[in-house]
């Protein structure tokens, strides 16, 4: 009686809640379809494609991920994925946030034809979801990263489209679609019996497609027809649509969404075209967006760390001995919506505000609720004056892809002390310098090496000098572009930034004056130590924004 009553409340929720969402079925996937869904296959372990059979051995599609999804809230969810690397398992975006439900942990299942029991079971928060995602139906896609597994006749990868294959279109080709959905728009119950279920399903162009749906099907979308009742359906989020090409399966396409009117309704299923993803699959998930998941890479544990020893930083860099040689400096203290506490570093620029990095609110994977700025402090978890706030202004056109990395902090009106001090911008006559040749000053709360573990008993903010390098020259180290919003210095004598300094200072010395003329952004892959650039967002190219905000 009381699971039933529970389940008619979250029901009528579920109807008060998404009626104005229609045109974004994506939109609060995991209330309206996810959580139910869990709940009843808990309990009887067989939710199916439409118009699909049972696989009979998990060897059969062996690619199949199931992911368990917990949300911020508590509750369950279910989507699906496909392996494709011992390390990586590509589903939907809108499986880690739909618009309305945060995830905060997958559970990745592989080799089992059950998504609550049997299998290799993997438990992971490192989601790379695509950094275009607005829950908007484009771009529905993230890569998951999982500890390595064992490749057996019940796990195997499936191949993504090589170069040759990522120009066609597959029409008319018959494809596999297959996950955990339930099977008739109807279900509410489920048979003894437990099968992962799958289907097979004809690809259609996007101009049949399109007549089907008000929103707009896009080249990057992947249509199959509803002949027979067959597609996808509540609960295959995610999951994979393989066809058949010179003799090789492989994966085209991501379940995104269906049609408002029903799984059974012969509507088309619409997928994320995995084609168009290939360069960002490859290398943008992966290594070429290092503020991506900057939080759980490197902040939450470096807070852990600092909270044991608080004696974080810069890479060859010495203590610094009071505050006031460094009094602009900010440590940010930062709350995640999941609880987890991070940190970087800030300036302070005027008695009410701080300059940071973008990433440090939002990096993509991890969504901040709360900074905590510290002041006139060498220690970021103790001593100083300390202000909270949510009052963050994110530059409007970062999207977690290295450009525009920067923010405004507003907070309260502090007092100017000798360890509390503003640091001046660049002046109009400043703004097109390049500063190239300059000796600069980094400092932060962030590790000494790469390989540090361990903390001294001692306490410092820590500082370097390092020197303005010209932006060809760092751009011969990153697959990315170094764009002139930009500024980077040189890893000589193995200086730099380092995990925990994001956000923090770049300072150099103009006309007798201490200005601040970059934003700590992100370094390079090979490690801190690497005797490789550092990156930072430059301060003139956005002098105009900041200057709005104050």
């Amino acid at each position: 009686m009381y699971r039933a009553l529970s389940l008619l409340c979250l029901a009528l929720f579920i109807q008060n809640s998404f009626g104005a969402f229609e045109d974004r079925p994506t939109y609060g996937y995991h209330l309206r379809y996810g959580v139910p869904k869990a709940w009843k296959l808990k309990t009887a372990e067989s939710v199916r494609i439409i118009g699909g059979s049972p696989v009979k051995t998990a060897d059969l599609i062996p690619h199949q991920a199931g992911i368990i999804t917990t949300l911020t809230t508590g509750w369950t969810s279910i989507c699906g994925g496909s392996l494709i690397s011992t390390t990586r398992v590509l589903t939907a975006a809108h499986c880690w946030f739909d618009g309305q439900s945060q995830a905060r942990l997958f559970t990745v299942i592989l080799g089992s034809l059950t998504i609550f029991s049997g299998g290799t079971r993997i438990e992971t928060t490192n989601v790379r979801v695509h950094p275009e995602w607005r829950t908007n139906m484009l771009h529905d896609i993230a890569v998951v990263v999982i500890r390595q597994v064992t490749l057996t006749n019940n796990i195997k990868l499936i191949s993504l489209p090589t170069a040759s294959e990522a120009n066609l279109n597959f029409v008319g080709v018959t494809g596999t679609i297959s996950g955990f959905g339930k099977t008739s728009n109807a279900q509410a119950s489920f048979p003894p019996t437990t099968a992962l279920h799958h289907t097979t399903v004809t690809v259609i162009t996007n101009e049949i497609c399109q007549r089907n749906f008000p929103i707009k099907i896009e080249s990057s979308h992947i249509c199959t027809g509803g002949d027979n009742g067959r597609g996808s359906c509540d609960g295959d989020s995610g999951g994979p649509l393989t066809v058949t090409q010179n003799g090789r399966n492989i994966l085209v396409g991501v379940v995104s969404f269906g049609h408002s009117d029903g799984c059974e309704a012969r509507r088309p299923s619409v997928f994320t075209r995995v084609a168009s993803y290939i360069s960002w699959i490859h290398f943008g998930a992966f290594e070429d967006r290092p503020t991506y998941g900057y939080h759980l890479r490197y902040g939450v544990s470096k807070a852990w760390q600092m909270k044991m020893a608080e004696g974080l930083r810069v890479i060859g860099g010495s203590p610094v001995n009071t505050a006031a040689a460094i009094p602009h400096q900010a440590g940010i203290i930062t709350t995640l919506i999941t609880g987890w506490t991070s940190i970087c570093g800030g300036s302070l620029i005027s008695t009410t505000r701080i300059l940071t990095a973008a990433h440090c609110w939002w990096d993509g994977q991890s969504q901040a609720r709360l900074f905590t700025v510290v002041l006139g402090s060498l220690t970021i978890f103790s001593g100083g004056t300390r202000i909270e706030t949510s009052n963050v202004r994110v530059h409007p056109e970062w999207r977690t892809n290295m450009l525009h990395d920067i923010a405004v902090v507003i907070i309260r009106q502090v007092t100017i002390s000798n360890n509390i001090q503003t640091i001046p911008l660049p002046t109009i006559n400043e703004v097109n310098l390049s500063f190239v040749g300059a000796t600069g000053t980094i400092s932060g709360f962030g590790k000494t090496s790469d390989a540090q573990s361990g903390f001294p008993p001692t306490t410092a903010l820590h500082h370097t000098t390092v020197t303005v390098i010209a932006n060809e020259i760092c751009q011969r180290n990153f697959p990315i572009l170094i764009h002139g919003s930009h500024i980077c210095t040189g890893g000589e004598n193995g200086r730099g930034s380092c995990d925990g300094d994001s956000g923090g200072p770049l300072t150099v010395i103009h006309n007798h004056r201490s200005i601040l003329v970059g934003v700590v952004s992100f370094g390079h892959s090979d490690g801190c130590e690497a005797r490789r650039p550092s990156v930072f967002t430059r301060v003139s190219a956005y002098i105009g924004w900041i200057q709005s905000l104050l």
